[in-house]
């Protein structure tokens, strides 16, 4: 069988500086130049809009920033768009963090890339998802349409404990589910980033041809397969 999968290029480190960088400057006032653009939002609340313009503390780094409230008037979501200058030097072109509305913790960041990282990447856009606590616990990769009609990955998901890789899924287009049986390849990580299990989810028209709808290989810390079990209904069929 042959798994369909790929290495994500090296966007991590930049994309966890620029967290930082989206929630410090999060904190800004910028007084005349805000305005109200919506009294009432989706989250029930206005939205305010912030335009940079040159000599503005950082404008070299931001266009426009939209903030948006919650009926309670707390901060339910933010967004960043970036100037030509970043799109250019870092490949994003635009940023957005959503709100814990209980805790105003951010719980969600996404990063979307330019047309010319994408082009070459195949990445639309990163989401980030943190915890209660805002401990880093999940980051999705979406890639663009184009690359997944090519390569038949939609996205893929790592989960993250103690900061690493836990387990990554892999998503796959309907074309590619047809033809191979299966939509999903799970892999799950041991001690020393070893692969402990490998795990596939087939389609109900395979499972009905197969009598099994989901696969998993068990390997030993030397990458030996050592088990293999098949299930339906998440019920042990052999």
């Amino acid at each position: 069988m042959t798994i369909v999968k790929r290495a994500l290029k090296n966007l991590t480190g930049v994309v966890i500086i620029f967290s930082a960088t989206l929630l410090l400057a999060a904190g800004l006032a910028y007084a005349e130049k805000t305005t109200t653009v919506t009294a009432k939002n989706e989250f029930g609340g206005k939205t305010t809009k912030t335009v940079f313009v040159q000599g503005d503390k950082n404008s070299e780094m931001f266009a426009e920033h939209l903030v948006y409230y919650n009926a309670e008037g707390r901060k339910a979501k933010e967004e960043y768009s970036y100037t030509d200058k970043i799109k250019t030097e870092r490949g994003f072109k635009r940023a957005a963090a959503y709100y814990n509305p209980a805790t105003e913790k951010v719980a969600k960041q996404e990063y979307e890339y330019t047309d010319a990282v994408s082009s070459t990447s195949g990445l639309a856009k990163n989401i980030d998802h943190y915890g209660s606590a805002g401990t880093f616990v999940r980051r999705e990769a979406i890639y663009t349409e184009k690359y997944a009609n090519a390569n038949a990955m939609i996205k893929h998901i790592d989960y993250y404990e103690s900061n690493r890789i836990a387990y990554r899924e892999y998503y796959y287009t309907d074309k590619h589910a047809e033809t191979k049986g299966y939509y999903k390849f799970t892999v799950t990580y041991g001690a020393a980033n070893v692969v402990a299990t490998r795990a596939f989810d087939y389609t109900e028209k395979y499972a009905k041809e197969s009598g099994y709808d989901k696969l998993i290989n068990y390997f030993d810390a030397t990458g030996k397969q050592i088990k293999q079990e098949f299930y339906k209904n998440n019920k042990l069929v052999k």
